[in-house]
């Protein structure tokens, strides 16, 4: 059981980790059309709608598929339906408060009239998408990883090639929300099909207590999350307008790169955990190499963006971005901990079924954000996001390490040291060669390939023992072969 799980939950990352890599290389084009393309009031007006139609959302779920992907026993057609009746509930009502109240809130942020009317699609967007839930929270609960990377994937190539196609016809903002449409219907039909499911109608009241216990807690945390993260589209917004949301949500977006890359790991983690929390030993060890892989490929990717930030800016996104680019700096460094640590504490709080120690954490991470930020905002502008995100972030360090450790006890330094320590020395080469060749889009190419290879040949020598065993474990045979002259033992 010990080895089908790891090989399950190693296979499922990379699955999933593989897929994510080649989407956002396909992606970055698209990206890079849209920066160039709309402006950061399209942007910031974007990133109001959709914070406001997340917020609805999350508030129609109690949190009933987290309960069943955590639960040890397989889910039964009766906890399917109870499920998926009571989101089905609470999706419709919420939308249809939403529907009415889109009008008022589309005045207080100055949206005009067309505001109204792109809070009112994307809610009705909300309904269909639920038929998406059941199948892909089956899949997650058996670590199909590879399944539900198809799904996404099929969401992601949609999303941007309609949202590119639109901009280039000058459809604005529109095209993000065009392009959310057709992302979610298009996901809801790929999922069926990979995960069959009949939908179905039924209520079990102690069904719903049961699965509540776990799920409300565990929804409780994303709303609160949200609530933190609310500082951008609320204060911003109704302060200073959607052009410095749309700096900031670039801003963030850019820094959090690396952590969409290597977030695909950490999904797989709350599955594997929940059915490994019988086993100590196998935990801890799960644990400590899902951490230290994480941070190889996170800090290069965090520092050599950083190192590169005004030259990617500058020749990629065009100089309308240059404001931002203090808060990538900050946002960058705000990321560290909560890319690593924090994220591990979470899941290990939800699959060991501390759900509530979870909740706690963000009800004091919100408070600190909006204690802190809030004054930051009033005094020095759409910055004071990115600073107070910094401070709070590095205060709540030593919280989180405590309440992990009363769970679990895990080594952090020691599993994140040689690649913070390689990354920086990276982004010291990139500098360096960006300092001394002369300026262009190739000078930056050629610097960052530079950087990365002098990361991997250091990485690949210091790190070897973990990797060896990790591609062993996720290369299928056939394949290991090419590898044969690292992986093999040596004398």
């Amino acid at each position: 059981m010990v080895d089908t799980l790891q090989q399950r939950a190693a296979r499922g990352a990379v699955f999933i980790s593989g897929l994510s890599l080649f989407q956002r290389l396909v992606t970055l084009p698209a990206s890079i059309v849209l920066a160039r393309v709309l402006t950061p009031t399209d942007y910031g007006i974007y990133g109001i709608v959709s914070f406001i139609v997340t917020f609805f959302t999350t508030f129609s779920n109690v949190g009933f598929g987290a309960a069943l992907i955590q639960q040890s026993e397989p889910p039964s057609r009766e906890d399917l339906t109870t499920t998926f009746t009571v989101q089905m509930a609470l999706v419709c009502g919420m939308t249809a408060i939403g529907f009415v109240i889109a009008e008022p809130v589309s005045q207080a942020y100055q949206l005009s009239e067309e505001g109204v009317w792109l809070i009112r699609v994307l809610l009705l967007s909300l309904p269909l998408s639920l038929l998406r839930t059941i199948p892909a929270l089956l899949l997650e609960r058996e670590l199909l990883f590879g399944r539900v990377s198809i799904i996404e994937a099929v969401e992601t190539f949609s999303f941007y090639g309609t949202a590119v196609a639109l901009s280039l016809l000058n459809f604005g903002t529109w095209s993000f929300i065009w392009a959310t449409v057709v992302r979610g219907a298009l996901g809801v039909g790929v999922a069926l099909v990979l995960s069959p499911w009949r939908p179905g109608l039924g209520f079990s009241r102690s069904v719903a207590e049961r699965l509540i216990r776990f799920g409300l807690p565990y929804q409780l945390r994303l709303a609160l999350t949200l609530l933190r993260d609310a500082l951008t589209p609320t204060v911003l917004g109704l302060l200073v307008g959607a052009a410095a949301v749309g700096y900031i949500t670039w801003a963030f977006t850019f820094a959090l790169l690396p952590v969409l890359l290597t977030g695909p790991l950490w999904r797989v983690m709350f599955p594997a955990i929940s059915r490994a929390q019988n086993d100590p030993s196998l935990l801890k060890n799960m644990i400590e190499r899902s951490l230290r892989l994480s941070a190889i490929v996170f800090f290069p990717l965090s520092f050599l963006m950083m190192g590169a930030a005004p030259e990617i800016v500058r020749y990629i996104y065009t100089e309308q971005w240059a404001p931002a680019l203090p808060a990538i700096y900050l946002f960058s460094v705000s990321i560290w901990p909560g890319a690593l640590l924090a994220t591990l504490a979470f899941n290990v709080f939800n699959g060991m079924g501390h759900s509530k120690l979870a909740l706690y954490l963000i009800i004091l991470y919100g408070a600190l954000d909006w204690l802190i930020g809030v004054p930051l905002v009033l005094w020095l502008g759409f910055n004071g996001i990115a600073i107070g995100a910094v401070l709070v972030a590095y205060i709540m360090v030593p919280v989180v390490v405590r309440v992990l450790k009363s769970i679990v006890t895990v080594s952090i330094i020691s599993q994140t040291v040689r690649p913070f320590v390689t990354g920086a020395c990276a982004a010291l080469v990139e500098v360096g060669l960006l300092a001394v060749l002369p300026p262009g889009v190739i000078s930056l190419a050629v610097s960052m390939s530079c950087a990365a290879l002098v990361y991997i040949v250091v990485i690949a020598v210091w790190e070897q023992s973990i990797l060896r065993i990790t591609l062993r474990r996720m290369l299928p045979l056939r394949f290991q072969g090419l590898f044969r002259w690292y992986l093999a033992p040596q004398d």
